[in-house]
């Protein structure tokens, strides 16, 4: 029977580095030096994503406070609470904090409503799972790391069946990897008083059609030299002025590839392309699968 199959079902577990990995990353881009953590002691998901936030962070020598809820206090959320918003209070600002999952993003953003704290200018908050209805429910809107459960699921059934078929009967761990920020009210701020580098990131953000935005434009939009607007730049977000352009590139096309009405070619034609070839090599070399396959997969 299949039914015995289900004592060798693959085990999901979550890819806490990566998840550490693309938090610090999103953080820096954003201007971030001062990062904080919030989750629960002895909590293999909570403690991983921690371990792994102060690793790429301490790459980058930025420190990294934490604030952890103890696991054998069943009202530990409750009897916290205060202490919370002092622990709040006294962090060093601006900041951003990766909170251990979407739950813990919307506690911190009503302990921040509580005591007057600016979200996202004082205090940036991330989530993770991109729990859509929780997200959108938090004021402001908690932006969060979504996972690839989809690709996770194919894994996972592709594995049950080989069992089914007669494969080796092994013990199988499946990784649902982070698949990227989704960026909400939560954390819509640039940490930095360099007014310019500021005023060159949201000129990038907005700008219509992307794929004719190029670096002279960014620099002739602000009042710096092309090398003072590079080191500025680099200083700020860790990364170069392409390299940001790229990036909102991707998520916008990203963002039309998942509107299923759209065929890849209208969504690049949308976008602003008018070389659909160009478009899918272009993606295909930063993501390594072409956009019609990483549409299948997410």
């Amino acid at each position: 029977s299949w039914v015995k199959h289900f004592n060798n079902f693959p085990c999901l577990k979550g890819n806490y580095d990566a998840d550490g990995e693309m938090a610090v990353a999103y953080f820096s881009n954003l201007g971030f030096r001062k990062l904080a953590f919030f989750g629960v002691e002895n909590l293999e998901w909570s403690s991983g994503r921690f371990k792994s936030f102060k690793h790429y962070a301490a790459i980058k020598e930025i420190a990294v406070f934490d604030y952890m809820l103890r696991t054998n206090n069943k009202h530990g959320l409750n009897h916290n609470f205060k202490d919370l918003i002092r622990w709040l209070k006294a962090l060093p600002k601006p900041i951003g904090v990766l909170c251990c999952n979407d739950d813990f993003g919307q506690i911190l953003i009503d302990a921040c409503s509580m005591e007057g704290l600016k979200v996202p200018h004082e205090i940036a908050i991330l989530g993770v799972d991109n729990d859509e209805l929780l997200c959108d429910i938090t004021y402001p809107k908690l932006s969060s790391i979504a996972r690839n459960h989809v690709k996770a699921a194919f894994n996972a059934c592709e594995v049950l069946d080989k069992l089914m078929n007669g494969a080796k009967k092994t013990s199988i761990i499946i990784s649902t990897e982070p698949l990227e920020v989704i960026v909400r009210s939560s954390t819509d701020t640039i940490a930095s008083d360099e007014m310019e580098v500021v005023k060159a990131i949201q000129y990038i953000r907005n700008f219509n059609p992307l794929p004719l935005l190029t670096v002279e434009d960014v620099v002739n939009a602000t009042n710096l030299s092309r090398r003072g607007l590079y080191t500025k730049f680099r200083l700020i977000t860790g990364s170069t002025i392409n390299k940001e352009i790229q990036a909102q590139k991707m998520k916008k096309f990203k963002d039309l590839l998942k509107d299923k009405h759209l065929s890849v070619k209208e969504a690049a034609y949308k976008l602003g392309f008018d070389d659909v070839s160009h478009v899918s090599r272009w993606f295909s070399s930063i993501e390594g699968v072409s956009p019609a396959k990483w549409r299948h997969q997410n």
